[in-house]
């Protein structure tokens, strides 16, 4: 079992920062989240999307009205800033600023800013302030992804970037979507899909009884060969090496749970 003070190095994240007069406000037409309930010191979930409402890329955020921080996947932050460059200005004198320090992540340590997820143990996150910190890591990286899994909350990467609405990622569920803060890139999609009932695929938690884990972005298949999700989210489980557990995008007529030797059989045997 995870102990109560344990650290995780987060190789693959990176941060940037928009820092300057207004930046929290020119910011709030670019990400699904309210920043206005934004605090230093703690960490919130949301995304980017593009104008068709679907997710370009989720992160962690933190900051105030003036500086802003966001914590994302490293190889999504080049997609994100080049979406926001050719608004930049309209930011009221707003920089951006790339952040060098790594990101560490903590299980039970209170003195971790905390991050908004559901979870029964304390999830915390910062930037690290030495390289010696940094690499004071007790677990790798796939245990925290296994937390995030877990909470609910898929890290949207290369393979599904812009595949999917919030909604299917499940991000309205963790307060990352705002219906009431007013406009911001593909909110207009985002709204009606909502309104109008037209969210049929929603995110799942599965788990597999394989040491092998899926790609993201790869399809899942029932028992009768029907295609019936996406693998957005998968981590080895920490306290069973024989098994993984995994985020889908799936059907929203598929009878659920999925039973593992389902999901194994379709994983290892797709339809061709």
């Amino acid at each position: 079992m995870t102990t109560p003070a344990s650290i995780i190095a987060l190789d693959s994240l990176a941060a940037w920062t928009l820092k300057g007069p207004g930046a929290s406000e020119f910011l709030q037409g670019y990400v699904t989240s309210d920043l206005g309930t934004l605090r230093t010191g703690r960490w919130q979930v949301t995304a980017f999307c593009t104008i068709k409402g679907r997710v370009l890329a989720t992160a962690y955020v933190t900051g105030a009205s003036g500086e802003v921080t966001f914590l994302m996947p490293e190889d999504m932050i080049e997609p994100v800033l080049t979406s926001l460059k050719k608004y930049l200005a309209f930011a009221r004198g707003a920089e951006l600023v790339h952040v060098p320090k790594r990101a560490i992540a903590s299980i039970g340590d209170l003195d971790y800013p905390a991050v908004d997820l559901p979870s029964d143990a304390r999830l915390g996150l910062k930037l690290a302030s030495s390289t010696k910190e940094a690499n004071a890591a007790d677990w790798d990286e796939s245990t925290w992804r296994w937390f995030e899994i877990n909470a609910g909350f898929a890290q949207v990467t290369q393979p599904v970037s812009g595949a999917f609405l919030p909604q299917m990622l499940g991000l309205d569920d963790l307060g990352a979507v705002s219906f009431s803060k007013g406009c911001y890139l593909g909110q207009e999609v985002v709204t009606r899909a909502a309104h109008k009932g037209q969210v049929k695929r929603r995110i799942r938690r599965i788990a597999l009884a394989s040491e092998t884990a899926p790609q993201i972005g790869q399809k899942l298949f029932d028992a009768n060969g029907r295609e019936c999700g996406v693998i957005v989210a998968c981590a080895p489980n920490p306290h069973d090496s024989a098994a993984t557990s995994a985020l889908a995008v799936v059907s929203g007529d598929l009878t659920l749970p999925l039973s593992v030797a389902e999901v194994v059989e379709a994983v290892e045997k797709p339809t061709t």
